[in-house]
């Protein structure tokens, strides 16, 4: 019998009798228990939970983190999410994902419910695929709005897939600028684990980006971010494994890559190249490059870049999928809001408005 259970409080006993080891549950790293509750610690104030558990008899089937927020006067139903989440999705046993029409007569009976309380839904960041299977959440009330991108590391060689993605000159400028970048000092690659004793190294990378983004008037981040990552990172889940990696030359960061190993996946979550003399000749696309190799070595089997229209992650993936988002006004006072939204994915879709979404204050999530 399926029935469900909506939580409005955050409880280490909702996860009663879901072992997330069993592969038979389809998830992203995003929806890890800790993930979830560190989220639901943030903005208290405008935040009310709603996490859906969905069973079968006592069997836990889908669980799927949701709340209610309040943005400028806007009762919002959205997924629990935050900056440190990069996929929205349900976590879904395997058997059931794959019964779509019974999915979705739940979820609607479920999504009626809550959303009594509010006046606009908006669900972002939702994946087409879920690891390799289709995401069931999806119908044509959801829009097209960006890119995922993913290396797949089962490739035969290195080499091939590197001529394969460069055409004769970018292979001969790439040859130009890693003599540059060698030339005196060879470069240092470090890979090592972010742990307590290295949050430190993290928080300047962090607050560097940031402050990159600011000089190009660009979104960025709430330093609230800060304090999340840090509460993941000390909880030292075996699960998953945090990693700061470095391009050092002469003894200096010129490049630094902030990510997560989780199921042999590497999620390359903050990516920085510093103001360096040596930055003109492109040391975050040979990071990029040895981070690959260092992957393929320590029998990784993917690279996710996540959702973004930057450059490098199409040139330096192998598969991409869809990312969608689903907006329905409720009421009268969820208008305004509609509007916002809707302004805002049309900007960010042309390359001419860009910038002026960019530097729009819209407040998203």
């Amino acid at each position: 019998m399926i029935n469900y259970k909506i939580f409005e409080k955050f409880d280490e006993k909702i996860f009663d009798g879901l072992n997330l080891n069993d592969k038979d549950y389809i998830y992203n790293i995003f929806q890890l228990e800790n993930w979830i509750k560190i989220t639901s610690q943030s903005s208290k104030d405008s935040l009310n939970l709603r996490i859906v558990i969905i069973y079968n008899f006592k069997e836990i089937i889908c669980i799927a983190p949701l709340c209610i927020k309040i943005i400028n006067g806007c009762r919002q139903l959205c997924w629990l999410s935050s900056d440190i989440i990069d996929y929205n999705n349900p976590i879904f046993l395997k058997e059931y994902i794959n019964k779509k029409n019974d999915f979705n007569n739940i979820w609607n009976n479920i999504i009626k419910e809550i959303s009594k309380d509010c006046d606009l839904i908006y669900f972002d960041k939702i994946p087409e695929h879920i690891k390799a299977e289709k995401n069931p959440l999806l119908n044509s009330n959801y829009k097209y709005y960006q890119f995922s991108y993913q290396l797949n590391l089962n490739f035969s060689s290195f080499d091939e897939f590197y001529k394969a993605k460069n055409n004769n000159k970018s292979i001969q400028t790439d040859r130009r600028k890693k003599r540059k970048l060698y030339e005196g000092n060879e470069l240092e690659f470090i890979y090592k684990d972010c742990d307590k004793g290295s949050f430190r190294e993290f928080e300047k990378l962090l607050l560097e980006k940031i402050k990159s983004y600011e000089d190009q008037s660009l979104r960025t981040f709430n330093k609230e971010i800060i304090s999340k990552y840090n509460e993941l990172i000390i909880n030292d889940n075996k699960n998953y494994k945090f990693k700061i990696c470095h391009c050092i030359k002469k003894k200096e960061k010129i490049s630094s890559i902030f990510g997560v190993i989780h199921e042999k996946i590497f999620y390359y979550l903050i990516p920085i190249v510093y103001k360096h003399e040596l930055s003109r000749y492109s040391p975050g696309r040979f990071h990029i490059i040895d981070l690959i190799n260092w992957s393929v070595v320590n029998n990784l089997k993917f690279i996710d870049f996540t959702g973004g229209d930057e450059h490098y992650k199409s040139k330096w993936s192998n598969q991409k999928f869809k990312m969608f988002y689903y907006l329905k006004v409720i009421n009268f006072r969820g208008i305004i809001r509609f509007i916002s939204l809707t302004l805002y994915h049309l900007l960010r879709k042309n390359k001419i408005l860009k910038k002026i979404y960019n530097l729009m204050k819209i407040k998203i999530s």
